[in-house]
């Protein structure tokens, strides 16, 4: 008996620990941080009591009992011991919370903002006080935020303050390091892994979100918001299942927080439970009656299940919330006339035209619920207001309707006359507005005829590209026209990072994408969107520029530019092929229009000079100068050149026993081309403006400019004077260099004054060889103080551009033909082979394609690789092997040559061209064959000399035959990269000579 009751007894503790063990699981987290703060705030100073008021401010929804909340804020409000400001702040916070209304903060009192402002920043000393300051900034809007969180978090780092420098920070690079930091200090920091799960779902990498939110919820399971967000997730992913069962289980778990509860109800509603939604919704309410997000949810929800009398009250009561927003007594004029209620959908319509005197449909309708009441007079009366409203509101509600086209009447056209192309532009509109404030939009209008089912699918996706640190994308139209009438519209398949996982990170370019669906031929498809600025500030201020082409590879009917500016903003023209720009003013706007009609397709021919010569172009720009762009964009460039301890560290054991300037530039260089990789991305404001040269080295890649400004930073750091050189690269094209502007260029590079040197950091296996498209570029250098200067970068010559092959070849009396070869490479094609050769154990394989394009059957036995892994070395390569295709035969055949001479297709392909044909350099290649013959051996076939000089080049080729060895010497020499139309037919001439030249044979008999 006694060893039952101890054995219940044990049952009974275990049963208590458990249940205790339970509630202690279930203890909201966020209770806990209001606890924290509510203990922090009376001891706190002023500024310090407004930074905490609107944290707690921020817990008012996520806590078990919203009153701990309010109860907060009334001590506050009633305490004599504060000041006058945080009561009047508590007052406000209590207000907002318990009633609908917005009540005026301190942050948006001028006077009061200032002075709250001064005072933190005269307080901001000290890591502490800069978290304030950020934190009151942040608030009021201040651009300065961002920094002195980061300040503060650098100086004593916590995981709260590098959370709040990732929040407030919109540069992708800024957010992502402050994540890391913070991580850093705190791996399991609830926070900042929801932040930055949240960073993955917004550039789709959702598997990576997925595994920081599964790790961050083992470590805080009580955390509903991160098992929240892992169940949106789900959804997101397709695991509806999953998701439904973790959302039934947090509502089962957590049934007190409301910002619960609002999360639950809209996901709820997305998976398809209706009524459980409307069931939260209704307890939302009952709550927090001035919900709007709930009432809009009860509103959807009475609308799908057509319940009209629900309804109405629903949009009663969101007018109690919005009493002055049109749509809602448009929506509610709507359903009590379609529930008979007359008189008071008239009421309701007069209320939409008095808040939107000069709707036209507003009146249109009011006018059609007068006839139905048989007020004939009042009927006529808005009838009219209505047409002439219509008349005259589409410019004003849009202002950039008078620029665009009429979808409608162009397709109406392309039905009735149906155009002969397979694919067509009927209007591509491109309007462009700088404001006051140096930002700028952009709208951009495109209408397609569809002729044929290839271009159906080429149009099927598109997507548009955009910056969402700085700006948003407006779709206002995707949708396709068909020939009975009918629209499709299209479908939003979301967005997607343009750049490759592994860096998008680091990037916040994005692609929305668009799909077209049921687009066939004969359909006429349109794009109508906008890029707007999300940012007051621009990222490149005192500065716009812009360049755009007018034709492309589609026939145009209508291409349109439009730039609006300020009337006092002086704007710098070039333009290319197109008549002058139509100005008009108007409203202290200035408009320049841009139109061409009937543009044929732009062909491109293979070696074609780049777009900028074949196209009409406009160029425009807000500098007409360049030494003022090099002074604006040296000082937009200069904080970005500041050494860390890192990179400094990394500079002295570089220059560390080098005593000559030529063995640092080297040493420099080879640094950045090996430690760092390139990746192709410029985008948003790093367009023009490089990244921090810490932050480059950090990652470990950068694109041509980051590249560039690390090896400059580090040439100047060893007291080499360098300049950034921005290109326009050789296949962009040739172009007028006006006015001033960055939007030229393409590529940025490395120049250094003294010798006179050009250095590209992306050329990853290039040492004095400079890219071929660098080559000829136009190129605008910038000092360190801002002197600019445009000038060309140098071409190689063909001297430099040198390759040499030597073969000794020994035929046996079998056929057999056993080699040896050396090869020499110096120049343009020196980069190639270091790659290609860079891996010792693919060097043989990949030598053997090379000569296998002349004979496909050939064996290599040994090759040996020299000056690969030296980017100042020349590359040579020793080999051996043997040629079996002629064993056994008794008459051989032997070639001109041991390389590929397929000069009509790789320079001269087609028989005509309409533009210039552009080679990549001038060069030369020599080479010496040697045979040794059998004994024996009767040569019945010796070539006579050739010998062809040309103005494009000039080739020799000798033969040779002395005892049992014959020798087959050339020199070929191309010293031409440009030939013009008029010359073509001449050099593809040219190109078959050699051709032919070089496919003479020795033919060799041999004893048997």
């Amino acid at each position: 008996m006694r060893f039952l009751f101890r054995k219940l007894l044990l049952v009974c503790l275990a049963t208590v620990l458990c249940n205790s063990a339970f509630c202690a699981r279930l203890h909201n987290p966020y209770d806990i941080e209001l606890q924290k703060l509510q203990s922090k705030l009376p001891e706190a100073d002023p500024l310090h009591q407004l930074a905490f008021m609107e944290r707690i401010f921020g817990l008012r929804e996520l806590v078990d009992e919203r009153s701990a909340v309010t109860h907060v804020f009334a001590g506050l409000a009633e305490n004599p011991r504060v000041s006058d400001l945080v009561r009047t702040e508590s007052k406000a916070c209590l207000k907002q919370i318990q009633t609908a209304e917005q009540p005026r903060r301190w942050y948006q009192q001028e006077q009061t903002r200032t002075q709250v402002l001064v005072q933190a920043q005269a307080a901001a000393s000290s890591a502490d006080g800069l978290q304030v300051l950020s934190e009151l900034e942040h608030l009021a809007g201040v651009a300065a935020a961002p920094d002195h969180m980061q300040q503060a978090a650098l100086r004593e780092p916590s995981p709260r303050r590098w959370e709040e420098a990732a929040e407030y920070t919109v540069d992708p690079l800024r957010k992502f390091a402050a994540f890391q930091a913070g991580l850093a200090l705190d791996p399991d920091n609830a926070q900042l892994n929801l932040q930055l799960a949240i960073y993955y779902i917004g550039r789709q990498q959702l598997e990576k979100a997925q595994s920081v939110l599964s790790k961050a919820l083992g470590a805080a399971p009580n955390d509903f918001v991160l098992s929240v967000k892992l169940a949106e997730l789900h959804m997101n992913l397709g695991l509806r299942s999953a998701a439904l069962h973790e959302l039934e289980e947090l509502e089962q778990r957590w049934p007190s927080p409301l910002w619960l509860k609002s999360r639950l109800a809209i996901d709820y509603e997305q998976i398809g439970l209706l009524d459980d939604a409307a069931r939260l919704a209704t307890a939302i309410l009952q709550e927090k009656p001035a919900s709007f997000e709930a009432l809009e949810l009860l509103t959807r929800f009475h609308q799908r299940r057509h319940m009209a009398h629900e309804l109405a009250a629903d949009y009663a009561q969101l007018l109690t919330l919005q009493p002055d927003a049109p749509e809602l007594w448009s929506k509610l004029a709507q359903l009590q006339e379609s529930s008979g209620d007359l008189a008071q959908a008239k009421n309701s319509l007069l209320r939409l035209a008095a808040l939107e005197p000069k709707n036209a449909e507003a009146h249109k309708r009011l006018g059609a619920i007068y006839q139905r009441l048989d007020l004939a007079q009042d009927a006529r009366k808005e009838t009219s207001l209505a047409a002439t409203l219509l008349h005259t509101s589409t410019e004003k509600s849009d202002p950039d309707s008078r620029l665009l086209s009429d979808p409608h009447a162009l397709a109406a056209e392309a039905f009735r006359h149906p155009p002969q192309e397979s694919d067509l532009v009927l209007a591509d509109t491109r309007i462009q507005q700088l404001y006051e404030t140096g930002v700028n939009r952009v709208h951009v209008q495109q209408i397609f005829y569809v002729g044929s089912e290839s271009a159906a699918e080429a149009h099927h996706v598109t997507s548009i590209r955009y910056s969402p640190g700085s700006e948003d994308v407006q779709v206002h139209h995707a949708r396709i026209w068909k020939r009975d009438g009918t629209m499709v519209e299209a479908q939003e398949l979301g967005e997607t990072p343009v750049a490759d996982n592994n860096v998008s990170m680091y990037y916040d370019m994005r692609a929305r994408q668009i799909r077209f669906t049921r687009l066939e031929k004969g359909d006429v498809a349109e794009l109508d969107y906008s890029l707007v600025p999300t940012s007051p500030h621009p990222p490149y201020a005192g500065y716009f520029g812009e360049l755009v082409t007018f034709a492309s590879r589609t026939p145009a009917r209508l291409k349109r530019y439009a730039l609006i500016v300020p009337a006092a903003q002086k704007i710098f023209v070039h333009g290319e092929k197109v008549d002058l720009a139509n100005s008009t003013e108007k409203d202290g706007l200035h408009t320049m229009l841009w139109e061409m009609h009937n543009l044929p397709a732009l062909s491109r021919e293979p070696r074609s000079p780049g777009v900028t010569e074949t196209s009409p172009y406009v160029h425009v720009s807000t500098f007409a100068d360049w030494n003022k762009l090099g002074e604006w964009y040296a000082k937009l460039i200069e904080p970005q050149f500041a050494l860390d301890h890192a990179l400094q560290e990394e500079l002295a054991q570089l220059v560390k026993g080098k005593h000559s300037e030529q063995k640092k530039i080297t040493a420099i260089q080879e640094f950045v081309l090996r430690s760092t990789h390139y990746v192709a991305l410029e985008f948003g404001i790093y367009s023009y403006k490089p990244y921090p040269v810490s932050q480059t080295y950090a990652r470990r890649f950068g694109d041509c400019k980051d590249k560039a400004s690390l090896m400059i930073a580090l040439l100047r750091a060893a007291g080499i004077e360098a300049e950034i050189a921005l290109l326009r690269t050789r296949s962009m094209g040739d172009v007028v260099p006006a006015p001033a502007s960055v939007a030229l260029f393409d590529h940025a590079i490395v120049y250094i004054p003294k010798y006179e040197l050009w250095l590209d950091g992306t050329a990853e296996y290039s040492g004095r060889e400079l890219p071929l498209e660098d080559q000829g570029a136009l190129a605008l250098t910038v000092s360190l103080n801002g002197q600019a200067q445009l000038q060309q970068v140098p071409m190689s010559t063909a001297q430099e551009n040198y390759s040499k092959r030597i073969i000794h070849a020994e035929l046996s009396s079998q056929g057999m033909i056993h080699f040896s070869g050396y090869t020499f490479t110096r120049g343009e094609d020196a980069p190639r082979l270091r790659r290609d050769l860079s891996v010792q154990e693919q060097q043989l394989d990949q030598f053997r394609q090379r000569l296998a394009q002349v004979f496909p059957a050939v064996e290599l036995d040994n090759v040996d690789v020299h000056g690969a892994e030296s980017l100042e070395s020349d590359v040579s390569v020793d080999f051996q092997g043997a040629l079996n295709s002629f064993a056994h035969k008794q008459v051989v055949t032997l070639s001109s040559s041991w390389m590929a001479r397929d000069y009509l297709s790789a320079l001269a392909p087609v028989g005509s061209r309409t533009q210039d044909l552009v080679l990549p350099s001038a060069w030369i290649t020599e080479e010496e064959i040697h045979v040794a013959l059998p004994r024996g051996a009767v040569i019945q076939q010796l070539p006579k000399d050739q010998e062809i000089t040309t103005s494009f080049g000039s080739v020799k080729l000798h033969y040779t035959h002395s005892g049992r060895e014959i020798l087959i010497h050339s020199h070929l020499q191309f010293e031409k990269t440009r030939i013009n139309t008029q010359e073509y037919p001449a050099f593809r001439q040219f190109c078959s000579q050699l051709e032919h030249t070089f496919r003479n044979e020795i033919v060799v008999g041999l004893a048997r």
